[in-house]
């Protein structure tokens, strides 16, 4: 038994050893043109993206910002900015973009998503016994602006409604 395992052993590393090995002679070098790596709508993305936001809020922010003007079948020069909405289950983008493709504005609206923890912990805090009914999320982006996020949230306990809102992080508007 010892015999076989030995040579069993030596049988593979035999074949570790003697691994396929190709001759240079069949590598090629093949020289590439210029490769330029457009990050259209960086700014966009990194302003309005919030990891803590709902996934189908992030999943159509994503596809604003992935969305080219330049190559759709509506893109002509003879104007100035383009306004292109992007829908989901949950809500809805307006996006305008202007004549090389980056997003100027938009507006974001977005009913009955997932609370960022932090916002609901706030609320729970602040109005303990009320039940969420349901929410609302905007979001309100001008490029080279200060950007605008806000949960509005319909709360109801017994009989009695109340609408609060909030920032993205829980601070009471």
């Amino acid at each position: 038994m010892k015999k076989l395992l030995i040579g069993l052993f030596s049988l593979g590393i035999t074949a570790l050893a003697t691994a396929q090995t190709v001759p240079d002679e069949q590598f090629k070098t093949i020289e590439l043109s210029e490769v330029n790596i457009l990050a259209l709508n960086s700014t966009y993305i990194n302003k309005v993206i919030d990891k803590h936001a709902a996934q189908p809020v992030q999943s159509l922010e994503r596809k604003a910002a992935a969305f080219n003007i330049l190559v759709s079948d509506i893109y002509s020069k003879e104007f100035d900015s383009y306004e292109v909405k992007f829908e989901n289950e949950k809500g809805r983008i307006t996006a305008t973009y202007d004549i090389d493709g980056e997003i100027m504005r938009s507006y974001e609206k977005f009913k009955d998503v997932k609370l960022p923890r932090s916002v609901a912990e706030s609320i729970g805090e602040k109005y303990p016994g009320w039940a969420i009914v349901n929410t609302t999320y905007l979001v309100n982006y001008r490029l080279n602006k200060d950007l605008s996020r806000e949960y509005k949230v319909f709360l109801e306990k017994d009989k009695e409604k109340k609408m609060v809102k909030t920032d993205e992080i829980g601070n009471f508007l």
